[in-house]
């Protein structure tokens, strides 16, 4: 996707700076890094996936793994479909996310969840994630442009890799998403809080597992870190995406052969 030239210019080891506004030493959100540090684990990724919702991880796997629709239809849906994949965000679906993370991420009565509590109500999680898709022309009230960013950014994490070096297989894997969502009937009957609700879940998610890689490759944490890859691997295998068995090309995902 063309989220590529934000990338490619800020590798996601340093995504955490790129993500996060600038922030006096009382803001610079260790508490957050230490909770996703010491806490991330299969569960909590297996229930920020949960929330997702089945008919867009059907609609996501689909157009990951399957390339079942001719090239001719992709670049058609992909030129005057993107327009119909938007969504408003209501603030009540917004804190219900919110809360669902902060239970499944941070131990409870720990500094670590007042931290995570306050980045994700404050916004400061979502703004980043806004001006990281933004800075490449692309919009998180877009669920293709959403779903693009949590399989490439998780992708990057579960196989240590920057996808920036293949920035026209990123668009592909765009392209191919904005084709599926509009011809799949599934994703047309979701309401309105279904559909904001997987898309905030998956750039969340995305986002603090992107911060979790950066903070711990900073701090050497070898072990956190293959804790994380592994609980974000696990969480997407569960869906029918199995990360590490794919390679990114300039045709966009494919299976090892």
């Amino acid at each position: 996707m063309r989220l590529v030239h934000r990338l490619r210019a800020t590798p996601l080891t340093l995504l955490a700076a790129a993500l996060l506004p600038a922030a006096s030493p009382a803001q610079d959100f260790h508490g957050l890094s230490n909770s996703i540090s010491a806490e991330y684990d299969i569960r909590a990724f297996r229930e920020g996936v949960a929330m997702m919702a089945n008919p867009a991880l059907e609609a996501g796997r689909r157009a990951v793994l399957e390339n079942d629709l001719a090239p001719e239809e992709i670049a058609m849906h992909s030129l005057h479909g993107r327009g119909e994949l938007g969504f408003e965000r209501d603030p009540a679906v917004s804190e219900e996310v919110h809360a669902a993370l902060v239970e499944s991420i941070a131990p409870a009565g720990s500094q670590a969840r007042d931290s995570l509590r306050e980045a994700l109500h404050g916004g400061e999680v979502w703004d980043g994630f806004t001006e990281l898709l933004a800075s490449a022309g692309y919009d998180s009230g877009n669920f293709a442009d959403v779903m693009t960013a949590w399989y490439v950014i998780s992708w990057e994490v579960v196989n240590d890799r920057d996808a920036g070096l293949t920035p026209e297989g990123i668009a592909a894997v765009n392209d191919r998403i904005v084709a599926i969502l509009c011809v799949d009937p599934h994703i047309a009957a979701l309401t309105p809080a279904e559909l904001q609700q997987a898309a905030e879940a998956m750039g969340l998610l995305a986002t603090l597992a992107g911060i979790a890689r950066a903070r711990m490759e900073a701090r050497g944490q070898e072990q956190e870190l293959s804790r994380l890859r592994e609980g974000l691997h696990g969480a997407i295998l569960d869906t029918g995406v199995d990360l590490a068995g794919l390679v990114l090309t300039p045709d966009g995902f494919v299976e090892h052969r």
